[in-house]
């Protein structure tokens, strides 16, 4: 007999994020919906039998499953190709082909032969691309549920939901119009927003130096905690030996320490009054580049693209992502410094400072996309960004549209009263929930709104779904 849930919940791997989970379950189970807890990590089911919690899943790896019969039911899931489910670990991990393959074809075996166990109509998780977030997709699909996401909205980093695959699609079709009337004390609130977001001009994904101490402690913990299970012979994925770890710290230490001599000398400064360009690197394994970036990923190639047209005398600045420093190749940073009408920045550079000054701003999926909307310069977007195909920027479909991109930005206007539009959209579309300074020691506190704004999402408002869906046992 099948078991029925109205809620699969991906938790998440570390300890506590059981807890808040638990948290969350008795919240819907209170309001009598049925949630099951999946997870993929083995230590979870210690807290869970401490807590006499039955209802979570731990998927597991399986033997039984070919390669050539997981290739199939990629194919069959929708997945692209079998490559697209560990894509971003194996650049990160830089762990052989045949390692993905064969966890791939052992959780493709699990999760195939416990479907008809289940009868699950809503699936939830978190915005990544890691090899597990996209198993529990897979697993989504084989029972025809539907699925929907978290991720933090650029709107003051406030919580916000969707359904797309691609995962940072968030402005429904029926919010797309920009005709809509708002009230005066929105206006008065969004006017606040943007003069404080561009006169404080926060360094919003994190401050380079403080991250450098970050990064090293966190490394360093951690291949502590790597060689000891090294030592015991207690190494279970080989993405997570003390291996990896070593190779990963030093290799990223390595060109962290080699990019310097690729930095522009001359201070920002100097370049204030010539006619220049704007575009902000990625991180190299992010999914804003290997899920929402396609075909444009290879950001030295689109550098050198753009640097092929860019009109003369003019610059195109780069910056390198504050917290993406010794991800990218040194062969591509020489490759980017030594175009000739390129200016590779360091990426303690300010941001805001930067679009103060420029003509023009290229992003694949860049918050500096959003944060140049603000400030009503023209944006040229490549990748599948929220902020694209609403008229607020210039989409490139292919790499044609380079060739007559900048006699569009001379002609782009982006009036204030679009940007209004917009922000009253994603006001009305977020939560008022901060979920990303979410850990450890607050996430007790985040239960009840959190689980309120998932319950309004897929369950109160059905914003997700127009399919009607009857919730077991109501």
């Amino acid at each position: 007999m099948k078991k029925k849930y109205d809620l699969c919940i991906h938790v998440g791997t570390d300890d506590w994020l059981v807890d808040f989970y638990i948290k969350v379950w008795e919240f819907f189970n209170n309001k009598g919906i049925s949630v099951l807890l999946l997870t993929f990590t083995p230590n979870h089911i210690q807290i869970f039998e401490a807590r006499n919690f039955e209802h979570f899943l731990l998927v597991q790896k399986k033997e039984g499953m070919d390669l050539n019969g997981a290739t199939l039911l990629a194919h069959k899931l929708g997945f692209p190709a079998l490559q697209s489910l560990y894509r971003t670990e194996k650049y990160f991990f830089d762990i052989d082909e045949t390692h993905y393959q064969d966890q791939v074809s052992k959780y493709f075996c699990f999760i195939s032969e416990i479907k008809d166990h289940y009868d699950i109509k809503e699936f939830f998780t978190y915005e990544g691309d890691e090899l597990e977030h996209n198993i529990f997709r897979a697993f989504a699909k084989l029972c025809s549920g539907n699925l929907s996401y978290f991720g933090y909205s650029n709107y003051n980093i406030n919580l916000h939901f969707h359904n797309d695959e691609m995962r940072y699609y968030f402005i429904p079709e029926a919010h797309k119009s920009f005709e809509e009337a708002i009230d005066v004390e929105s206006k008065e609130k969004i006017k606040k927003y943007i003069e404080g977001y561009t006169l404080r001009q926060p360094k919003l994904w994190g401050d380079p130096k403080k991250f450098d101490l970050n990064f090293k402690t966190k490394y360093l913990g951690i291949a502590a905690k790597k060689f000891f299970q090294q030592l015991t012979n207690n190494v279970g994925d080989k993405r997570f030996s003390f291996n990896a770890h070593f190779k990963a710290y030093f290799g990223r230490l390595i060109k962290r320490t080699g990019a310097f001599k690729y930095y522009e000398k001359q201070p920002l400064e100097s370049f204030k009054g010539q006619s220049i360009y704007f575009f902000p690197m990625h991180v190299p394994n992010d999914s804003q580049l290997t899920q929402r970036g396609l075909p444009f990923y290879n950001q030295a190639n689109l550098i050198e693209m753009i640097s092929n047209y860019l009109p003369f005398p003019s610059k195109l600045l780069v910056k390198e992502h504050p917290n993406g420093r010794g991800f990218y190749s040194l062969e591509d940073l020489k490759k980017i410094s030594e175009l000739p009408n390129v200016i590779l920045l360091s990426p303690e550079e300010n941001s805001h400072e930067i679009i103060k000054m420029v003509k023009g701003i290229f992003v694949i999926n860049s918050s500096v996309g959003f944060e140049s909307l603000l400030y009503q310069k023209p944006v040229v977007t490549f990748g599948r960004s929220f902020y694209r195909g609403l008229g607020l920027t210039i989409d490139i479909e292919s790499l044609y549209d380079i060739e007559t991109v900048f006699n569009r930005i001379d002609e782009f206007e982006v009036p204030y009263e679009k940007v209004e539009q917009f922000i009253y959209k994603l006001m009305k579309l977020t939560y008022d929930i901060d979920m990303y300074n979410f850990n450890k020691d607050n996430y007790k506190d985040k239960v009840e709104v959190y689980a309120d704004a998932l319950y309004d999402y897929i369950f109160r408002t059905k914003k997700h779904t127009t399919n009607g869906t009857k919730l077991v046992g109501h």
